[in-house]
């Protein structure tokens, strides 16, 4: 089910879902020098003042460029240039085990049919 990123080659999505207020997704990212030190000078383009987003995948980058894409595409859909799309932080939790991976997963598909009692609902809101 993870989709390849031509932008991030080493991290996928997985299991998603639009919330009419929130999402989730699992986003893996395969690194292969996981657990690595690497030297600062040693992840810089030749530049010299940026790093390379394909070359030090973090989970922080991918959803900056999600989010910022994202906005860009909504905002130019909605005919709205500049407007505030998505808050500036995003709850991350680090997936240890199949077990914690498939109760992540239920909760993905499970969380739409929950929206008709949010509290968060507009539907559900007092007057």
């Amino acid at each position: 089910m993870g989709r390849h990123s031509c932008t991030f080659p080493n991290a996928e999505l997985d299991d998603y879902v639009i919330m009419p207020n929130h999402m989730h997704g699992i986003v893996i990212i395969n690194e292969s020098r996981r657990g690595e030190v690497t030297s600062p000078a040693k992840d810089k383009t030749s530049k010299g003042d940026e790093t390379s987003p394909l070359r030090n995948v973090t989970l922080g980058r991918v959803i900056g460029y999600f989010k910022y894409q994202a906005t860009k595409l909504i905002n130019q859909k909605m005919d709205r240039p500049g407007c505030k799309v998505f808050h500036r932080n995003y709850y991350d939790h680090i997936i240890r085990s199949d077990a914690d991976l498939h109760q992540i997963r239920t909760y993905i598909a499970n969380d739409p049919l929950q929206w008709a009692i949010d509290e968060e609902n507009p539907n559900n809101r007092t007057k």
